[in-house]
């Protein structure tokens, strides 16, 4: 089950439900030749970078036979590694390119991340577990730069953000520290890089904003007398106008803004609980839920105090958002996930839908779901195992998605 191309190494998708999933699968490649220490790591970090992408495998994306305008990529070395992909997907596109990375297990404690420009691998880097450092992304951000957080295990307060277009990020990246041992910052390993700022979510609902001209850094909530168990905030990517991000507090959500001077207002509160905020920078999408159900909210980020009400949702609890490409995604279980197109307007009474695929489930929110340039990637696992066990990806053509009235719920 394996094939070639003039450029790089492909693998063909596991087909389950086209019933190949008896054919002997080929296990992890071995190592290829040229990969390097990074040097833009910290100086005791041993991850590896690739030196010649064209010798990295591509995944093979075959038609699915479950839908039309679909195609799917499988994990044949899954059997072998123990493991499919892994939790990282982002895809943005930028001048005209479309962007996206995902990672992946090798088995013997190897992750491996991968980078690539319309399909084709363009970076690619690679960490055991053990080591002294371990990567989160690359991430991507509409518009802006891919950007790699470098964590330390032995530290949680000593992270390093490696920022550049996404065709430099592996060679020559800006880099942001964000302060030794004893910083205060205790990062995730997500992060996104626009406008000019770079956003790093932390543990404990909270998050940093670095300006990426000035070289000053926020930390919004921590200021004198502000509890971690106060607040539990989820940013999103950054734009022109700002950082949008959920507040929650007591259980009941709002949606609020870092502007670009540095203020913190209110966008949408008060009359329900305001959820599942996201953003690509240019639009955000928030639910709102009152006893009489749940909304799906929209606004240009530059018109944040105009925002249109999409469409009811009958539904509770909220659903799973993601937003990219002028269009949100809201995943409300694993076989039922609803898309609409923002130009659209206000109060629409059809979506688009995923199709239900025998056998799979799709996975939701703004690292299950991504969107861009038309296109909406998902990943799949396993009926009934959800979670870790991620055996596809499967990308889908927007405007080639069915219509449906019905909501759920309704």
């Amino acid at each position: 089950m394996t094939g070639a191309t003039t450029r790089g190494r492909r693998w063909l998708g596991l087909a389950l439900i086209a019933g190949c999933a008896g054919d002997h699968l080929p296990g992890p490649p071995q190592p290829v030749h040229g990969w390097q220490r990074l040097a833009a790591a910290p100086p005791e970090c041993t991850l590896q970078v690739t030196g010649d992408p064209a010798e990295l495998p591509a995944l093979d994306w075959q038609a699915c036979p479950f839908a039309a305008g679909c195609r799917w990529a499988g994990a044949p070395w899954a059997d072998d590694a123990g493991w499919g992909f892994g939790g990282l997907l982002s895809a943005a596109e930028r001048g005209g390119r479309l962007y996206m990375s995902w990672s992946r297990a090798l088995g013997d404690g190897v992750w491996e991340t991968v980078m690539t420009a319309d399909d084709w691998p363009i970076a690619a880097w690679r960490q055991r577990q053990g080591e002294p450092c371990l990567i989160g992304g690359p991430w991507l951000t509409q518009g802006g730069d891919a950007s790699l957080v470098v964590l330390r295990r032995d530290s949680e307060q000593a992270p390093w953000v490696l920022h550049a277009s996404p065709e430099r990020l592996a060679r020559h990246p800006s880099v942001a520290r964000f302060g030794g041992a004893g910083a205060a910052v205790r990062p995730r390993d997500i992060s996104a890089v626009s406008a000019g700022h770079l956003v790093l979510w932390e543990q404990s609902g909270r998050f940093a904003i670095r300006d990426l001209v000035a070289g000053t850094t926020i930390r919004p909530g921590t200021g004198a007398g502000e509890s971690a168990t106060d607040r539990w905030m989820r940013p999103t990517a950054p734009g022109p106008h700002g950082v949008l991000y959920q507040d929650e507090v007591g259980g009941l959500g709002s949606v609020r803004r870092i502007t670009a001077d540095g203020r913190d207002e209110l966008v949408a509160g008060g009359g329900g609980s305001f959820d599942a905020a996201v953003s690509d920078g240019l639009h955000a999408a928030w639910t709102r839920t009152t006893s009489a159900g749940v909304e799906l909210w929209t606004a240009a980020t530059d018109r944040l105090d105009a925002p249109i009400r999409v469409a009811t949702l009958s539904s509770s609890p909220p659903p799973l958002l993601s937003i990219g490409g002028g269009w949100i995604a809201a995943r409300f279980d694993s076989h039922d996930v609803r898309l609409w197109r923002i130009a659209d307007g206000a109060d629409q009474t059809s979506a688009r839908r995923l199709p239900v695929a025998p056998d799979l489930d799709w996975d939701g929110g703004p690292h299950g779901l991504v969107l861009a340039g038309g296109r909406a990637w998902v990943k799949a696992s396993p009926a009934g195992r959800r979670g870790n066990d991620v055996r596809h990806l499967v990308r889908f053509d927007l405007e080639a998605l069915p219509r449906t009235v019905a909501l759920p719920g309704s």
